[in-house]
């Protein structure tokens, strides 16, 4: 069965919007997710999770740079304050 990868942006119902690579639906790739109190997470999706290697900022501002595993940090990474 064939997969159908493209890029798009979606609004999601919680205030969330991302724009990347979607496969089937899911956000798969590369892609930017913006929360609705301005968190934002720049990387790797797989099925709809983050992970590979990423970069979030928190509302407060500071700034995980490293991997994800399963949705969240998950081995080398650098935290900034």
């Amino acid at each position: 069965m064939k997969q159908s990868k493209y890029c798009t942006k979606i609004s999601e119902s919680c205030g969330s919007s991302y724009e990347g690579e979607v496969i089937n639906g899911k956000k798969h790739g590369v892609g930017i997710l913006i929360t609705e109190d301005g968190e934002t997470y720049a990387g790797y999706w797989e099925n709809n999770v983050k992970k590979g290697f990423g970069r979030y900022t928190f509302s407060n501002g500071d700034i995980y740079v490293g991997t994800f595993s399963q949705d969240k940090a998950n081995g080398h990474g650098k935290m900034e304050f």
